[in-house]
């Protein structure tokens, strides 16, 4: 089967859902500053659930908390690896004079998402309009939840949200043969800083995420990353995110993505690439670099992988 098709299989399932949460099927989270990987077994179950709408929400000046965006009930069937991703487009609203910083939250049972219970920021325009994306993982319990996203400003303004989704992927062990398609999931989340410092240049790995695939899969790569410009640097930066597997870039191609932003605090950015590789052992990394002078601060990320499988697992020997 082709990469393409996997993708879009995967981009379908999520796709089959109204403006009201659609449910197709925690122990409590465990999250942590320090870097965590979470690594699902070679046989999956997986569950998703998900959240639609472009119905638009005012978070309104003066700066302070503006309650619960999005609530999504779910109901796991067994104890899970969850993939928490968050998208919205959204602008300022055109009475404020200044870009407003969005404060994102998120949430299980009000257990904080890992990377940690600080959130992130999506910074909007002024006018129209942009957008944002974030995801988060843990790992949780079997049973009846609710995922949260919330939100407040920063600083004076009032942010316009419309079009948003909250899609969850959950991963749960299999036991029994496992079917000929199975599903594997591979995380890496912190909030330690790292900094890439001028001049311009590469500043080398940013994240190393081992993995060990049962099969040939196709593999849908999520990074996200909330950063800032350090001061005292007097301009934004670009900052340069390639990736790669074994060595090899991932599509669509060896060039990177920019990830700008802005001096002070803070803005967040995502992007998915794809590849198809091997059974066995592989490494996945994710790697800066500075195209103008100044200093990148990035400091909760998260590095989310769904391994596909594109041929049947081996039967183990008799």
């Amino acid at each position: 089967m082709s990469t393409s098709r996997v993708v879009l299989g995967l981009v379908f399932l999520l796709a089959m859902v109204g403006t009201a949460p659609a449910q197709v099927g925690t122990t409590q989270p465990q999250v942590s500053t320090a870097p965590a990987q979470i690594g699902a077994g070679p046989s999956q179950t997986v569950q998703t659930f998900a959240f639609t709408t472009s119905d638009s929400a005012s978070c309104i000046n003066p700066p302070g908390p503006c309650g619960t965006l999005v609530a999504l009930p779910i109901v796991l069937r067994a104890n899970s690896s969850l993939i928490i991703t968050f998208s919205a487009r959204a602008s300022v609203s055109m009475t404020s004079t200044q870009t407003v910083e969005t404060q994102i939250d998120c949430d299980v049972d009000g257990n904080p998402c890992a990377p940690d219970a600080n959130g992130v920021q999506f910074v909007y325009p002024v006018g129209c309009c942009d957008t944002r994306s974030f995801t988060w993982v843990l790992s949780a319990g079997m049973g009846p939840h609710t995922v949260h996203i919330k939100w407040g400003t920063l600083n004076n303004g009032t942010s316009i949200i419309g079009n948003r989704t909250l899609a969850v992927v959950a991963v749960a062990p299999q036991t029994g043969t496992p079917p000929p398609q199975t599903v594997q999931t591979f995380t890496f989340t912190t909030s330690d800083g790292a900094s890439c410092i001028n001049p311009p240049g590469p500043c080398g790995t940013l994240v190393a995420l081992p993995i060990v695939l049962g099969a040939n899969s196709s593999l849908i790569i999520t990074f996200s990353a909330r950063g800032v410009v350090a001061m005292p640097s007097t301009q934004t930066v670009e900052t340069l995110i390639n990736c790669d597997v074994d060595g090899n870039p991932c599509a669509p191609d060896a060039n990177g993505v920019e990830f700008v932003y802005p001096r002070g605090c803070c803005d967040t950015r995502s992007f998915t690439w794809v590849s198809s590789v091997g059974m066995g052992p592989h490494t996945v990394h994710i790697n800066w670099t500075t195209l103008n002078t100044g200093t990148s601060l990035i400091q909760n990320r998260t590095l989310a992988i769904l391994a596909v499988a594109t041929q049947a697992r081996p039967e183990p020997a008799k």
